[in-house]
């Protein structure tokens, strides 16, 4: 899908800071009330967010967006720009049981810096156990591994969790995952399948938007949005690495990625009709562009939901016996809880 036309609409980069709109209602936020009133209560009302463990299919998927989305495939400028958001851990982040320790250790001290490093490691040591591993070992035993070097060389568990430490507020990242990320960038840009989303220049990338839905705030920002001004057509492309991208429409049910797509929807025709476009409309769906990361290498694919999925996903449907909540009641139900107070 090509934009076409010669005409060519300014648009300005929004400048709305994403990170910094509070108490503004996000898709996110809506999967995490969808799952469980009581954990959005606990995160966005009392403030005590979860953190991320990153792994390396999402850090794959945030390197190859901001790549293919932020740097146009132009390693340097990753380079340049990339510090800013990654940390780049030039040695190789093993995946034994002494890495996935380091990653839990990470955690407790970014939410509790305060306690001394054994009750800290013990409680990383104590959730790994509770995932089968250093069966039978003692915490002695768990602290040589993490501070061991490895027998063909290259860095500890240890080594690695200083550098993120150090790197605090930054996603650190290794070669293994910057080669991953190149390699499917690349092929997004390239493959007939998917190319033509990256042409062009009316194509607004990483758009963040404040907007509004029945009086409550929300805040999106949306992976790419391009425009046809000969026919007056906006299109959402939204991009997504998966292990199996065959196997999408799973993700779409499981990961609640039909709400993200009404949500985008209803933050961009906000957007357009506060910005002296309201003549324009938007495609009936989005565009969900997915790339593999398995060692298939399978070609990119493009998901196209209809009209049809977006009222579904605004007004709630069933899929084999299994009922989803749409937007407008979880919008509804959020509203009505943060106003009594109840979860």
């Amino acid at each position: 899908m090509a934009v076409r036309g010669e005409q060519t609409l300014k648009i300005e980069k929004s400048d709305v800071n994403y990170g910094e709109i509070v108490d503004a209602l996000n898709q996110s936020m809506l999967k995490v009330y969808d799952k469980n009133p009581l954990d959005f209560y606990e995160q966005f009302v009392l403030g005590n967010k979860k953190e991320e463990t990153d792994t390396f299919a999402t850090l794959v998927g945030s390197v190859t967006e901001f790549l293919l989305l932020e740097c146009e495939c132009d390693e340097l400028e990753f380079e340049n720009k990339g510090g800013e958001y990654f940390a780049f851990f030039r040695g190789k982040k093993g995946g034994g049981q002494s890495f996935l320790l380091a990653d839990y250790l990470i955690e407790e001290t970014k939410r509790n810096e305060s306690d001394g490093f054994i009750e800290r490691f013990q409680r990383a040591f104590d959730k790994c156990i509770a995932e089968d591993k250093y069966k039978k070992k003692t915490i002695e035993w768990a602290l040589d591994d993490f501070q061991k070097k490895p027998k063909a060389g290259g860095d500890s568990a240890e080594d690695y969790f200083n550098f993120s430490i150090e790197n605090i507020g930054k996603r650190v990242i290794d070669d293994m995952v910057i080669a991953k990320s190149k390699e499917l960038a690349r092929m997004l840009k390239e493959d007939e399948f998917t190319r033509n989303f990256f042409l062009g220049e009316n194509r607004m990338v990483k758009f963040p938007i404040e907007w509004e839905y029945n009086g409550m705030k929300c805040k999106s920002e949306l992976d790419q949005w391009r425009v046809d001004n000969v026919n007056k057509i906006a299109y959402i492309d939204d991009l997504k690495c998966t292990y199996d991208n065959e196997a999408f429409e799973y993700s779409y049910l499981k990961n609640g990625y039909y709400l993200q797509n009404v949500f985008y929807i209803y933050a961009l025709r906000w957007w357009l009709d506060n910005n002296d476009m309201k003549d324009y409309i938007i495609s009936p769906g989005m565009n969900f562009i997915v790339a593999d990361t398995s060692k298939n290498k399978r070609r990119p694919l493009v998901y196209k939901t209809s009209k049809d999925d977006v009222n579904k996903s605004f007004f709630g449907f069933s899929v084999r016996g299994v009922k989803y909540k749409g937007m407008q009641q979880l919008m509804d139900e959020v509203e009505w809880a943060l106003k009594e107070g109840i979860f």
